[in-house]
């Protein structure tokens, strides 16, 4: 029977009843059935809804006492269709008068059924609400788009609330090669659901509407909704592999999601020249204090460089700033885990820096180790707990290699460097341990000709991935402070200056193998001499010297000079003249000498021949003394030597030089 939409129509079963009714335009219709009340609990009514290839489209049941039921709301585009009514079986059916009304409304917001494949699917717009209903439970939708130009689209999805808290929905976005993109459920209660912005480069994509099982579903009207803005800095899907990554520039910002719980993104950045590069990812807070998202850097081997993990009330991550050599590197951004994870949308941003003073990563054992200089600074980061950074130097002439490490305060009084140098054979030579607050250290060692190694790593179970510097010194190139001592009432000692040296530091011992004490800091770097007085007569002492050089707070010594030795005497005298006032007679004045207890004088008949004691005088303050008894016209020669007692023993200091006198 052919009827008119929006009327209703009676009827009642005494065979299959058949109505066939026309849409003139594309919108969508609602059957209603009702009838009498039977009493009887049964289902006794079945209504099917077809299309005009006598598909089945609806169907429903209506039992006695229910006094009717409706068919939900389906979208059809104009043709022809039809409605049978018929007994559910030959003992559960009746006669009782039925009324039957199809709604119809014109309207191009409709899902159109066939939409059941993706070759089937409804092309919709952007921006524009498309509505459309789970018919039956292994109904499905599919909704094409077409995305014009690389940008982002977000997928909403609402209905009618349906007073169920289980999933009812099965909300799918896939690509033009069928693979499944993104997959979000809504739950009745829920009213709706929204995936999450999803980067897309130009192309056709789906949407697929089904019931999420044969259990959950629900025939109540639903909108869809595609939302899409043009844009150059969104990932675009798929960018899950090395292979398949996105590019990104320096300093741009990209925005991605991790759509799925299995989603991964992989960016790609090209280094042209040597730098240090900074990863930082941001994203809107989210009410979980685990960690959501994994940040990882890879070098082209697909090696793991860095690795952090941002939790969901941080709002994101900064990397540490990382040396790379040119080449091609990758940012990978995937789930915690599969328990946390979010969707929620991110920043990516990698700030690259040309720079020929940074390290270069993998530079991690003494064979990958990057070159250095004596003069020049080399920056870095220690990344992760695990990461060492090797530097090489070679030395050209021996002297003390200086390493200064620097880097910026941390609040941590904690060791969290230690930095350390080793020779050709990587034989460790000296090392030190930087605190966080400390700022800085020096680590210094005496080096010969040669190749040496640098390593900074954490300290134990500390470390920090701040920025550090390293400058590669070298002092003392002279290497040994070249000493002299000489003897007297105190011991004199003088040496060569050293290049760059800010002062010298002087040791003494009674004994040349005994225990050296620090007697004197020499803080001018131009002084080369000083003289030990606090000494005892008669008493050798021995003397080395070195150089020390300021670094910061820290000193740096050059090796020990060689050991001299000193005796300490009564000062040499100094004769200042001998003259002969009358016939036989000669008389010698000298110099008071400092210390001594008397004086000696010789005497001889040649410059060069033997010298005899003529007396002793045996007072230190007597300076003169007359030598009688002599031959006239004769020439003679004197020495004298200054003595001090020392209890039982005299300590005699240096003759003097000879002076002569010819008797008259």
């Amino acid at each position: 029977m052919a009827i008119s939409v929006n009327r209703p129509v009676d009827g009642a079963l005494d065979e299959d009843n058949y109505y066939k009714f026309s849409l003139p335009q594309a919108g969508y219709v609602k059957v209603n059935f009702t009838h009498q009340s039977v009493n009887n609990a049964n289902a006794l009514w079945e209504i099917h809804l077809y299309d005009n290839q006598y598909k089945q489209l609806q169907y429903r049941t209506s039992t006695g006492k229910e006094r009717g039921t409706e068919l939900a709301e389906t979208g059809l585009p104009a043709g022809t269709y039809y409605i049978k009514i018929n007994g559910c079986s030959r003992w559960n059916w009746s006669d009782a008068p039925y009324q039957l009304t199809v709604n119809y409304t014109a309207a191009s917001g409709w899902e159109s059924e066939w939409n059941d494949s993706f070759e089937t699917a409804d092309s919709i717009g952007f921006g524009t609400a498309v509505n459309g209903t789970m018919m039956e439970s292994e109904d499905e939708d599919y909704y094409k788009i077409t995305v014009p130009q690389a940008g982002y689209v977000k997928v909403n999805f609402t209905h009618e609330s349906v007073n169920s808290s289980n999933a009812l929905w099965g909300i799918s976005l896939y690509n033009d090669q069928y693979e499944q993109l993104q997959y979000r459920t809504s739950i009745g209660k829920e009213r709706g659901t929204e995936l999450t912005g999803v980067g897309l480069v130009a192309g056709t994509y789906y949407i697929k509407i089904n019931g999420y099982s044969s259990w959950n579903w629900s025939d109540a009207p639903y909108q869809l909704t595609v939302n899409y803005t043009a844009s150059s800095d969104w990932e675009s899907e798929w960018n899950d592999s090395f292979e398949t990554a996105d590019n990104i520039l320096s300093g741009k910002t990209m925005n991605g999601t991790v759509m799925e719980e299995d989603d991964i993104d992989y960016y790609k950045i090209t280094i042209p020249k040597a730098g240090h590069v900074k990863v930082k990812f941001t994203h809107q807070s989210v009410n979980n204090s685990n960690n959501l998202w994994e940040i990882s850097l890879f070098n082209d081997q697909y090696e793991e460089l860095q690795y952090r993990a941002s939790a969901g009330k941080e709002n994101g991550i900064s990397m540490a700033e990382v040396g790379l050599a040119a080449g091609t590197y990758y940012i990978k951004i995937n789930r915690y885990s599969s328990w946390n994870w979010s969707d929620v949308p991110y920043k990516l941003t990698v700030s690259y820096k040309s720079a020929s003073d940074w390290e270069s990563e993998w530079n991690d054992s003494f064979g990958t180790a990057d070159s250095a200089s004596v003069g020049k600074t080399r920056k870095g980061t220690i990344m992760e707990s695990d990461d060492v950074d090797y530097y090489k130097i070679k030395v050209s002439h021996s002297g003390v290699l200086a390493v200064d490490f620097k880097h910026d305060s941390v609040s941590s009084d904690e060791n969290l460097w230690k930095v350390t140098i080793y020779n050709a054979n990587y034989q460790e030579q000296a090392s030190a341990a930087s605190k966080g607050n400390a700022k800085s250290t020096t680590v210094s060692s005496s080096v010969a000709a040669g190749t040496y190694y640098v390593k900074v790593a954490k300290d134990w179970y500390y470390w920090s991935d701040s920025v550090y510097s390293v400058k590669f010194n070298q002092y003392f190139s002279d290497a040994k402070v070249s000493l002299k001592a000489s003897d007297g009432t105190g011991a004199k000692l003088t040496w060569k200056k050293l290049s760059g040296a800010s002062g010298y530091e002087i040791y003494r011992s009674t004994k040349k193998s005994g225990k050296y004490e620090k007697i004197k800091t020499v803080t001018g770097g131009k002084t080369t001499s000083y003289t030990d007085k606090k000494v005892t007569m008669g008493k050798t002492y021995y003397y080395k010297v070195r150089a020390y050089k300021k670094s910061g707070k820290t000193k740096l010594y050059s090796p020990y000079s060689s050991v001299k030795s000193a005796k300490i005497k009564p000062a040499k005298v100094s004769i200042s003249k001998v003259t002969s006032t009358s016939s036989k007679k000669a008389k010698i004045t000298w110099k008071k000498a400092s210390g001594a207890s008397g004086y000696e004088i010789y005497r001889s008949t040649s410059k060069n021949g033997k010298y005899k004691k003529v007396t002793t005088v045996k007072s230190g303050k007597t300076t003169t003394y007359t030598d009688k008894k002599l031959k006239s016209k004769k020439t003679y020669y004197y020495k004298v030597r200054a003595y001090k007692n020392v209890g039982k023993k005299k300590v005699y200091g240096d003759y003097s030089k000879y002076k002569s006198v010819k008797v008259k």
